[in-house]
């Protein structure tokens, strides 16, 4: 295990050492930011280097033609909008520091965005979540240590599934999800313990990876979920309930009401369960501003008795249930882990017809969220 997380620590160390422009925010390794005069020595004594030859093949042809060359770029792919000029701007400024000093290439260092639909043989050899993903056309001699969070297809580099999600995840800290925008064409798990609210007919899904001593899940339950419940009654739109375990305090709440769906696999009854918990997380967060109180008041006492009373199950209930539980707690987790989703709560909107979705991360208005559930509903056209 350390031998595979060993390359996403050497990147995220050489990240650390970047100075960005007053426009880009330092990415450091773990959950923080640093402020633009952070510096970082690296201490590795000799670095070893590889020469690349750029990419052959079927990824030569496809840069000739809609980047004009096949060498010295920082390639981004995307679905159907291409990501904006600040996000562009910033992906370049970290690439190019980095390439500057652990690569020792010949001329400038340029960037050309493609869409996905026309570097289909390239991508179709990998695993890919969601969207913009960047890829590296280099011509000299890199650091190897570097090389290891980048997948070879064909001489292109092409961004790991763990190097992916780590960039989307600290970059997205400092623009907002909407604004890249992050874009799947890969739909959430239904199987197992999933709670689907609404019809599981309706054209589009909101998947929604929350915890439940989340204080802005808790604003989403009580701000923004009753102005959609409107679509979810029409059957335009359903809710699929995710966990995804921010707060380690909540595991065993979260393992409890899993459990719960699977003993009777009543949606109402777990969304009715989430909402009193939200509704207390919400008073104490939001309007008494007491949330440190959170984790001592939304304990597993409270939320058993809340299970007891709505869908009449005992403790003894629910242990039956609990290693199936855990294990979906875990799959759902993975799952928004591989989107990029790094904190709650996070979003998957999927539209069923053109199986197209956007990836949403954080607090969203109603008006903002029906903006994005509309958007994926005409396919992505016209973000």
């Amino acid at each position: 295990m350390k031998s595979k997380r060993l390359p996403i620590i050497i990147f995220a160390v050489i990240v650390v050492g970047i100075v960005v422009a007053s426009a880009v925010l330092i990415i450091a390794r773990r959950n923080l930011w640093a402020p633009a005069t952070m510096t970082y020595t690296i201490t590795t004594p000799r670095e070893q280097y590889e020469e690349l030859s750029g990419p052959q093949g079927e990824a030569k042809s496809i840069l000739d033609e809609y980047c004009g060359k096949s060498h010295n770029l920082i390639v981004i792919f995307y679905l159907k909008n291409k990501p904006n000029a600040t996000y562009v701007n910033m992906v370049k400024t970290l690439f190019t520091r980095i390439l500057s000093r652990y690569a020792k290439l010949s001329g400038e260092i340029s960037t050309c965005l493609i869409s996905s639909s026309k570097a289909t043989p390239i991508l179709n050899k990998l695993s890919i979540y969601s969207y913009p993903v960047v890829a590296l056309a280099l011509k000299g001699m890199v650091s190897k240590d570097l090389l290891k969070v980048f997948n070879n297809v064909d001489g292109l580099l092409v961004s790991s599934r763990d190097l992916h999600y780590y960039l989307l995840s600290q970059i997205s800290q400092y623009i907002m999800y909407e604004d890249i925008p992050v874009e799947t064409e890969v739909q959430p798990s239904l199987s197992g313990g999933v709670p689907v609210i609404g019809s599981k007919n309706a054209k589009v899904y909101l998947y929604i990876y929350e915890d439940v001593h989340c204080p802005f899940c808790a604003w989403f339950y009580n701000e923004t979920l009753p102005k959609l419940m409107p679509l979810v009654r029409k059957g335009v739109l359903a809710i699929v309930l995710k966990n995804f375990i921010v707060h380690p305090e909540s595991l065993k709440i979260q393992e409890y009401i899993e459990a719960a769906y699977m003993a009777t696999h009543n949606s109402e009854a777990v969304l009715k369960i989430m909402e009193k918990i939200y509704s207390r997380v919400y008073d104490l967060c939001f309007v008494k501003k007491r949330c440190e109180e959170v984790p001592k008041l939304i304990n597993a006492s409270y939320v058993l008795g809340l299970i007891k009373a709505i869908t009449g199950l005992s403790i003894d209930d629910l242990n039956k249930y609990l290693n199936k539980s855990k294990e979906e707690i875990n799959r759902d987790s993975r799952e928004a882990l591989s989107y990029g989703i790094s904190g709650t709560p996070g979003f998957v909107i999927w539209d069923k017809v053109s199986r197209y979705g956007l990836v949403v991360v954080g607090m969203h208005s109603p008006s903002s969220m029906s903006k994005l559930i509309e958007y994926v509903n005409r396919g992505g056209e016209s973000l």
